[in-house]
């Protein structure tokens, strides 16, 4: 399943929101282009595509003397919203699911058979192996 534009943007944002260089403890909130492409599962091609739409809408900021990209107020409120998003959609989704889950649990995937014996009543169930 392909991710859509707005998953792949709110993912990158996430990455340079969470990621912090256990190296460079200053770096926090600061993402290189390599770890995002690593961290998101981004081809280099899509990768840059992307970047470039999120550096001219303002969402991250590149800081050429770090060499990293770090998330701007912009980019944090886009966060926000998107994570917000997501939990109304998977929660419909999961309201969708226990209905689904709920109709399905009337229905019993095996036929019950009645048997009936000569020392038994007619509508009594029994296995099928009790006859033998």
């Amino acid at each position: 399943m392909s991710r859509s534009r707005t998953e792949i943007i709110g993912q990158m944002l996430e990455i340079a929101n969470n990621f912090t260089d256990d190296n460079h403890p200053s770096n926090r909130n600061a993402v290189s282009k390599l770890k995002t492409m690593y961290n998101g599962f981004l081809p280099n091609d899509v990768l840059a595509e992307h970047l470039s739409l999120i550096l001219e809408n303002e969402l991250l900021e590149y800081r050429k003397y770090e060499r990293r990209y770090r998330i701007t107020e912009k980019g944090l409120r886009f966060l926000l919203n998107y994570s917000e998003l997501r939990q109304m959609i998977s929660s419909k989704q999961e309201d969708r699911v226990q209905e689904h889950d709920t109709f399905n649990s009337y229905r019993w995937p095996y036929q019950v058979q009645t048997f009936t014996t000569n020392n038994s009543r007619p509508d009594e169930r029994q296995p099928p192996y009790s006859s033998i």
